[in-house]
């Protein structure tokens, strides 16, 4: 979660240049502030880290999604043509999740 919020501060950043006179005008009210850099230097660590925190995301998504299919059992190997049975169709979540890493 730390993560995520330092890269939502690192595109807040990047993408409103303004912000640094705002920083240096309330720099004691944040004690994160010297954590994020400015210019450049945030955009290209917007660019580098979020597909890190995505790959992040899938991984911990398969890791939960195989335990919810291991809590309720070899029911959740069975696939549901419907989409609104939700107790069967954990097998497609899970087939789902395992693009998201690639």
């Amino acid at each position: 979660m730390l993560m995520t919020y330092f890269v939502v501060a690192l595109l807040g950043v990047s993408e409103q240049p303004q912000s640094k006179a705002f920083r240096s005008r309330h720099a004691s009210a944040s004690p994160a502030s010297p954590l994020v850099p400015d210019g450049p230097e945030a955009g290209l660590l917007v660019k580098v880290l979020t597909p890190v925190l995505k790959a992040l995301a899938a991984k911990s998504a398969i890791a939960g999604l195989a335990e919810c299919m291991k809590s309720l059992g070899g029911v959740c190997y069975l696939d549901s043509s419907s989409p609104l049975d939700i107790g069967t169709n954990i097998a497609r979540l899970y087939r789902g999740a395992n693009v998201l890493s690639i």
